[in-house]
């Protein structure tokens, strides 16, 4: 199948998108409502402390990663 499914984490500033296809995707929802920059293509050192935090928070959460993620 060619589904691609997602788990996704919002906080009152970040949005953290990651797809079974393993593509991520990071948002800084104050600098950036729109959503036009992905911060995960190339993370600064902040972003991917911040991607980082995310992940885990996610998979803590049961979201897991790109590896837990099926299509129904």
């Amino acid at each position: 199948s060619s589904d691609v499914c997602f788990s996704d984490l919002r906080t009152m500033r970040w949005k953290y998108v990651v797809y079974s296809n393993h593509y991520e995707q990071l948002f800084d929802l104050v600098n950036d409502p729109w959503e036009m920059t992905n911060l995960a293509v190339r993370p600064s050192l902040r972003d991917q402390v911040i991607l980082d935090t995310l992940r885990a928070r996610l998979a803590a959460m049961g979201g897991g990663g790109p590896s837990t993620l099926t299509a129904p």
